[in-house]
């Protein structure tokens, strides 16, 4: 469990801090729930392989996972939804956060921070159209994250259909909590691949820290989704 000081942070955490002394969420956020943005790969600016650290903001995209992870080290006691507008194909929903107190906050009150985000069926793709409720509620808290923490990264569930991308498939999005992990176990089991021949590969491919990893549930789910769809495909 976090255990905070007094100073509302997490202890044992490393905190990264910017020029103004505030903290600097963006730097605290872990490679691996980034990848390059699809509308700017089908620009041409960057390639679906691209490391992310040689990209601008601009042409990444945040998965729902690490702005979650964010939002619990920050720190919240609650969070409100309100649906704005609803229909069979359009729904507007509203997120409430009511982040607690820390050194950057006055008063030792809890700070509300809302955003408002809607999912039609314009603006959705794939399956993503049949859960629009889904879609904006984590639109909706995605965007409260992301304004409150101040990351100028797009999430990918904000994205919409990107016209001749088919590299983000229904199983790359985190939209509807699908457990890729278990899909992946599963895959594995039923082509008789073991966790080493993964791993094996992973560092062929030069995955961060491919030679540190100890189990499947500590592959990102970018590469999991990779792997998973290799996997689907070998006879």
């Amino acid at each position: 469990m976090f255990k905070r000081n007094a100073n509302g942070l997490v202890d044992g955490l490393e905190y990264k801090y910017d020029d103004q002394g505030l903290i600097d969420w963006r730097a605290m956020l872990d490679d691996k729930w980034l990848y390059p943005n699809p509308s700017s790969v089908e620009r041409g600016i960057c390639k679906r392989n691209t490391p992310v650290s040689e990209l601008q903001d601009k042409d990444l995209c945040i998965m729902l996972g690490g702005l979650k992870e964010l939002a619990q080290w920050r720190g919240f006691a609650n969070v409100f939804y309100t649906v704005v507008n609803a229909n069979l194909d359009y729904v507007a929903m509203s997120c409430q956060i009511d982040w607690i107190p820390n050194f950057e906050t006055s008063d030792n009150k809890n700070v509300a921070f809302s955003s408002v985000a809607d999912a039609h069926i314009g603006n959705t793709k794939s399956f993503a159209k049949n859960f629009l409720a889904a879609i904006a509620e984590n639109r909706a808290f995605s965007r409260a994250v992301r304004s409150f923490l101040r990351i100028n990264i797009v999430s990918d569930i904000e994205l919409g259909e990107v016209k001749g991308q088919e590299t983000y498939t229904e199983e790359s999005q985190s939209c509807i909590e699908v457990d890729k992990t278990e899909t992946l176990k599963k895959l594995m089991e039923q082509k008789n691949v073991s966790f080493e021949q993964v791993k094996d590969k992973l560092i062929k491919a030069k995955f961060k820290n491919a030679d540190k990893i100890t189990c499947v549930e500590e592959i990102s789910p970018v590469w999991q989704v990779e792997i998973i769809k290799k996997l689907k495909a070998k006879k």
